[in-house]
């Protein structure tokens, strides 16, 4: 939208103002990590506008003005023009605004008339295979039984539905079969599709129906609308692949076998590590939780969307919710591994958009980018292995469009690894050193890697906010220096724990994707994500409060006569060393990881393992510090090694302490290890 003639040149003015806009560029750090496609192209306008604007102004000091009523002349039409860029930014500014209403998503428009639902939901589905670009046929019913054909150019989807009239007034319409198949666009062969792409998509028909045939008191339109565009979506992303196909010939049926293939192979290796980890601990079925920790992101295809999804990480609150919900006696089929949550529990606890809290998935998919990465480190990967070294088949790159196909194209196609497609806006809170360890892996020797875009990732960067933050207080303008929280133990076994965190001085990003072109480079960048969720879902086990300087300087509260008798009675206490605290203050810090390990490109990324540490005062009367270590260690039975420095006279089982961190008490070991602690 322009008030200015668009066949004039443009002025100063409105070439500054096209840049002052505030939807010009993101009001977040920008880098190749992350959703932003329009900076880039931005970015490249700013500096162009720069020369030419450095090129009118020195134009501008070699022309004398004599002529006083030119100047007013001038003057009277810079602020007319003004005036109109100003209008126009903040109609832009407008605009923006009611466009950010945009996402609200109304109810679908279920016919209230029974009789009408049946074919409404045909016309919902008839139209989705439509919009998303493929022809739809349907045949007229015939012995309660109608058949909808959605078809592109090489993807075929077979949908037989069947309508039950017994009761006139409420006719039903169910989904009975889905096919999905595979025409060659060369030999008009045609092969069967996937059985699992199959389910999910029958299963996304089969609940958006059940939504809508419910009784008006109990049908949630709402949900019915984010069903139908769901699947919408899902359709509209076969297409992408349907056109990408059609391109190759008989050879681009690969777009559409990828996901079963490299699926049936990353389960087969889940399995045996799963079996590993059960012959460790001596179950029959491995905790979930314990293999996350110590093995590879779990695969689940087809979990809510077309694709392939990792689960990296359960909060120790997510598992336990999980490991509670009601299951069903069923055998776990061969193929995939065995834990103490089955699949079918697991599949239907976090396939919803998004996730449930402490779930961190993963989604590998097709999309188009603009500045696809470079092909130059392709060959110089370094040699990190995930943490169980299986002789299994590792190698894995995923299909390619041809250079030739995408040289003229503003974008390209290619795999990504999306931390947003769940539903999750921000992506994952990672910090600096993570972030420079992600880039080792995609550009080992720095081609177009964080570091070189533009130096935002760098240890001078000012007033940005640690990845702690970006962890507890995303939305927060404010970076405090510390938060502080407070544990008390439920069964009053120890003082509360007074919890002050100090906000780690390294710099913090959202990692919302990473361009990958192999499985080897997914379990990489998987395995350091794993590392940043680990610290991330200690500190989001508990309700932190920014520290402000008004609540750190507050005045003391005026002594009375009984509380200044209390004090003296607490201070004979310390003296003879019966005084039992109330409250036990606890520092929580992170060891600052030397900048060596995270930008040497031949030290393996493994060995920088995620590390928390605690301090709390002596018991009296002995007088120093007992120092507390939590490390993601891979080597430990349960993947977490408790390291205890001081508390010389403490009675202390390290399974035991092992086991609390497990389960979520990671921040509360500095209570145990206090009450532990014998009294002399």
């Amino acid at each position: 939208m322009s008030f200015s003639d668009p066949s004039l040149p443009p002025t100063l003015q409105s070439t500054l103002h096209q840049f002052i806009a505030s939807d010009a560029l993101p009001s977040e750090p920008t880098h190749p990590f992350s959703n932003a496609e329009k900076p880039w192209s931005t970015l490249n306008d700013i500096f162009a506008a720069t020369s030419r604007i450095s090129e009118s102004l020195n134009a501008y000091l070699s022309f004398t003005l004599e002529n006083t009523k030119l100047t007013s002349l001038l003057r009277q039409h810079t602020a007319a023009s003004h005036s109109l860029n100003l209008a126009e930014q903040n109609v832009r500014e407008t605009v923006q605004a009611l466009r950010k209403e945009i996402g609200v998503r109304y109810s679908a428009d279920v016919p209230m008339d029974q009789v009408d639902v049946v074919d409404w939901c045909v016309s919902q589905l008839e139209e989705c295979g439509k919009k998303a670009g493929m022809e739809a046929f349907k045949e007229a019913e015939d012995n309660g039984k109608i058949t909808l054909i959605l078809g592109g150019k090489v993807l075929v989807v077979d949908i037989e539905l069947a309508v039950d009239r017994s009761d006139e007034e409420r006719p039903k319409l169910t989904v009975t079969t889905l096919k999905t198949s595979y025409a060659s666009p060369v030999s008009g062969a045609t092969t069967e599709g996937s059985a699992s792409m199959n389910c999910f998509l029958m299963d996304c028909i089969r609940e958006f129906i059940e939504e809508a045939h419910k009784p008006l008191g109990e049908q949630d339109t709402k949900k019915a609308g984010k069903l139908i565009r769901e699947f919408f979506a899902h359709m509209q992303y076969l297409m992408k692949l349907d056109g990408m196909a059609t391109q190759e010939g008989d050879s681009g049926l690969r777009w559409f076998n990828n996901i079963d293939g490299l699926a049936l192979t990353a389960e087969g290796r889940a399995k045996s590590e799963a079996q590993t980890i059960a012959r460790t601990l001596s179950v029959s079925k491995a905790p979930l939780d314990i293999y996350l920790l110590k093995s590879q992101p779990l695969p689940l295809p087809y979990l809510s969307s077309p694709s392939l999804h990792f689960l990296i990480f359960l909060s120790p609150l997510a598992y336990l919710d999980l490991l509670r919900k009601p299951t069903t006696k069923s055998t776990t089929p061969s193929h995939l591994p065995n834990f103490d949550i089955p699949m079918e529990v697991l599949r239907a606890g976090i396939s919803s958009r998004p996730p449930p809290r402490g779930v961190t998935t993963v989604t590998l998919r097709v999309q188009d980018v603009s500045k696809p990465r470079s092909d130059m480190d392709d060959t110089m990967m370094s040699d990190f292995m995930g943490p169980l070294d299986m002789d299994m088949e590792f190698e894995h790159d995923y299909p390619q469009v041809p250079t030739t196909t995408v040289l003229s194209a503003p974008t390209k196609p290619v795999w990504v690894l999306d931390f947003t497609s769940d539903g999750s806006p921000n992506g994952i809170a990672m910090g600096q050193s993570r972030m420079r360890e992600v880039e080792t892996i995609i550009h080992p020797f720095g081609h177009g890697g964080v570091s070189s875009h533009l130096g935002i990732i760098d240890s001078t960067t000012i007033a940005s906010p640690s990845w702690v933050d970006l962890a507890l207080n995303p939305d927060s303008p404010v970076t405090p220096e510390r938060y502080t929280s407070v544990y008390v133990s439920p069964s009053t076994a120890h003082p509360r724990l007074n919890l002050r965190l100090t906000s780690p001085p390294e710099p913090g990003f959202f990692l919302q994707r990473v361009q990958v072109k192999s499985i080897k480079e997914t379990w990489r960048v998987l395995e350091i994500v794993k590392r940043q969720c680990w610290l991330n879902e200690i500190l989001r086990g508990h309700s932190w409060t920014p520290e402000t300087s008004c609540s750190s300087s507050s005045k003391e509260p005026m002594v009375s006569s009984d509380e200044d008798q209390a004090r003296e009675a607490d201070l004979q206490a310390v003296l003879t060393g019966s005084y039992q605290p109330t409250q036990i203050p606890v520092n929580v810090y992170f060891p600052s990881e030397s900048a060596s390990n995270s930008e040497s490109l031949f030290e393996p990324a493994a060995a920088n393992s995620p590390c928390i540490k605690m301090t709390i005062p002596e018991r009296p009367p002995i007088s120093g510090l007992v120092e507390i270590s939590v490390r993601m260690d891979l080597a430990k039975r349960k993947g977490v090694s408790v390291d205890v420095s001081g508390a010389l006279s403490a009675d202390l089982n390290m399974d035991v302490l092992e086991e609390v961190c497990r389960r979520g008490g990671t921040l509360s070991l500095p209570g145990r290890i206090w009450n532990g602690t014998r009294q002399s």
